[in-house]
């Protein structure tokens, strides 16, 4: 019984826990580099990190996003 808890979440461990559903454009870096021309252009950009911090103000919400850069 003790293994198959075990097996199981070793299993858990190796799968992807948040699978990308979104092609990432840009890293964090280098969109914040190059920020005031994407702005410029208004290019559509997407970015793919895990969320590190959340905070809401009134109707307005900021995210702390990280990536591996």
């Amino acid at each position: 019984m003790i293994e198959d808890i075990i097996q199981e979440r070793l299993k858990k461990r190796r799968a992807e826990h948040y699978p990308a559903s979104v092609k990432r454009t840009y890293l964090i870096k280098d969109a914040l580099a190059d920020f005031s021309q994407l702005a410029r252009l208004k290019k559509y950009t997407s970015l793919v990190g895990r969320i590190m911090g959340l905070r809401v103000q009134g109707n307005l919400i900021f995210c702390d996003v990280q990536d591996a850069t």
